[in-house]
């Protein structure tokens, strides 16, 4: 929880990023961190996702969440993301899961 506080907290941008059920989660998560001050954006369409990954750098973050860890749209994005070293958190229900392996910071529920 700590090394995801200090990516949050040294990060220039935070995107936030769920399909489907998680992506209500994510626009939540926008509607709560938007209040902070902080750089927040969240997108829920995979298309959109990936540009917004495309255009990130290593001074961002994007926190990709997926309920079971194995949502190939986030995947896809989150490869996209290790391209431009972006610094990423995971948020899913299974600590053995694609997405938890993938991301820098796995956080599992």
């Amino acid at each position: 929880m700590e090394l995801a506080t200090d990516a949050i907290l040294q990060a220039d941008q935070i995107v936030f990023v769920g399909n489907g059920g998680s992506g209500v989660i994510a626009m939540d998560a926008h509607h709560k961190f938007l209040r902070t001050g902080l750089k927040v954006y969240a997108y829920t369409d995979f298309h959109m996702q990936l540009m917004a990954a495309s255009q990130l750098t290593s001074k961002d973050l994007i926190v990709a969440i997926s309920h079971t860890g194995s949502n190939l749209n986030i995947m896809n994005v989150l490869e996209v993301a290790k391209e431009n070293k972006v610094k990423t958190i995971g948020i899913t229900s299974f600590a053995k899961s694609p997405v938890s392996e993938m991301v820098d910071i796995p956080l599992n529920a």
